[in-house]
């Protein structure tokens, strides 16, 4: 084999390597976030943000509790059901979570809590139905545990409530982790910003 051969070779090989090394560089980097977001070993993903709504605390609460509004403020959530209506204040969520191909569609399946705190604030609990029976072969079973939105209006004005979201997310099956801190990177903020536009929409 000849020197120039030999150069030609090297340059064949190296550039599929530089470029699928690009491609994992770009999502990372459009990850980035203010928001604090950690993937701990045993695959949870933790997510937090606090925004401030231009609208009252009822307002807000209806946009988390109606199914159809939940549909289109939920990033990334494609179907949102009711699967058992416990009390006023409890129920049975079953959510599907659009994931971009090749990758398998998640959905999860908890109970959700609404405790109200004097008027002011609402609680608004997340907790995993392990031993439920439902089960979908086309998706991935996604856990959430420990999570909740705390929603709070604000002391000095009742036509603002604070939004806290704490979340911990076990997606499941396998996906990478770049695509996973490409979702949860933005995911606060991009339910903030869908919560401010769909509420606008409403007042208008």
């Amino acid at each position: 084999m000849t020197i120039e051969q030999n150069r030609i070779l090297k340059k064949i090989f190296v550039f599929p390597a530089l470029f699928g090394f690009f491609l994992l560089l770009c999502p990372l980097a459009l990850a980035t976030s203010i928001e604090p977001t950690e993937v701990n070993e045993d695959r949870w993903v933790f997510i937090n943000g606090e925004g401030i709504i231009d609208a009252p605390l009822s307002i807000v609460m209806n946009h988390f509790k109606d199914v159809q509004k939940a549909d289109s403020m939920i990033p990334g959530l494609k179907t949102k059901k009711i699967l058992k209506q416990i009390s006023d204040s409890e129920r049975i969520d079953y959510d599907h979570f659009d994931v971009p191909w090749p990758f398998k569609d998640r959905y999860a399946i908890y109970r959700a809590e609404a405790q109200n705190i004097a008027g002011r604030e609402i609680l608004i609990t997340l907790n995993p139905l392990d031993n439920y029976p439902f089960e979908e072969n086309d998706k991935v079973s996604a856990r959430i545990k420990n999570s909740s939105f705390f929603l709070q209006s604000l002391p000095e004005d009742n036509s603002k409530t604070r939004v806290t979201i704490k979340l911990a997310v076990d997606p499941g099956g396998y996906l990478p982790v770049w695509l996973i801190n490409l979702v949860a990177g933005s995911w606060s903020k991009d339910l903030f910003n869908n919560l401010r536009k769909n509420i606008k929409k409403e007042i208008v």
